[in-house]
């Protein structure tokens, strides 16, 4: 299971929402509203079973992914290099 905290930017701030799904991306859960700050985001997981101690949880802009573990450091990745990285080199050298 991944929990997933997503911000959402408008003109007038930001607003975070959050879902919880499985390791393929299928949606188990979402929030049932935005929260104004990633703390109350946070909170409202914790309510729902989120446990940040125990579980791995990620958080995204639409551009950026910042993965935690609650065995080691964050990791943050531009989504552009983790598309490429998972379709592997762009052009493979055929040999004869």
């Amino acid at each position: 299971m991944l929990w997933q905290f997503v911000v959402h930017k408008n003109g007038a701030g930001e607003i975070w929402t959050w879902r919880r799904a499985r390791r393929d991306g299928t949606p188990l859960e979402v929030s049932a509203e935005a929260h104004p700050d990633y703390g109350k985001a946070i909170n409202d997981a914790i309510k729902h079973g989120f446990r940040p101690r125990q579980e791995p949880w990620v958080v995204t802009d639409g551009a950026s992914i910042t993965h935690f573990s609650p065995h080691g450091p964050a990791r943050k990745r531009k989504k552009a290099a983790l598309a490429r990285k998972r379709k592997g080199p762009a052009h493979a050298e055929k040999q004869s």
